[in-house]
């Protein structure tokens, strides 16, 4: 069973990544930028780009390292957390963890040949896979799950026989 496309490339979100910096210079515009961006959004900037600013960010820079060098360069800055992007990025990778496990574990029941037996009883093998083999991650349930089986396979094909007539 190849596990790897139940990986998600969704990635959890950084907190700092969602850090807006929020600056200016004393009777100048105020400007927003998203921490993440915040380097090359100075470098296209055509005002910024060339002001002594400029050489003094770098792209990784932390955010108290970001709000001391605007602080020196004699710039206004905060830093504001978007809360709602914050939540709405866990939300996508939290619903994308939650459909790969739900296609993991339809695919693992018909890689083991079982989907013919009753939900119920599926469902509780697989919870006792997930209870034995999660520690492992994916790779520990699926061996769990083949034990199970290869235990369990008399009594399944006398249930498929019993079941047919």
């Amino acid at each position: 069973m190849n596990l790897e496309k139940y990986t998600n490339n969704v990635h959890f979100p950084n907190r700092e990544d969602f850090y807006l910096i929020t600056f200016g210079a004393v009777g100048k515009v105020m400007r927003q930028f998203k921490i993440t961006e915040f380097a090359s959004r100075i470098a296209a900037d055509a005002e910024l780009s060339i002001s002594p600013l400029a050489s003094s960010i770098s792209v990784g820079m932390t955010r108290a390292k970001l709000l001391a060098v605007l602080k020196e360069r004699g710039f206004s800055a905060s830093a504001e957390f978007d809360e709602a992007a914050y939540r709405d990025q866990q939300k996508a990778y939290h619903h994308r963890e939650a459909s790969l496990y739900r296609q993991f574990k339809k695919d693992l029941i018909d890689e083991m040949n079982i989907s013919d037996l009753p939900e119920g009883m599926t469902d509780k093998i697989i919870a006792y896979a997930e209870q034995e083999g999660h520690s492992s991650g994916k790779s520990g349930i699926v061996d769990v799950m083949g034990d199970i089986i290869d235990l369990m396979q008399p009594l399944i094909d006398e249930w498929r026989v019993l079941s047919n007539k």
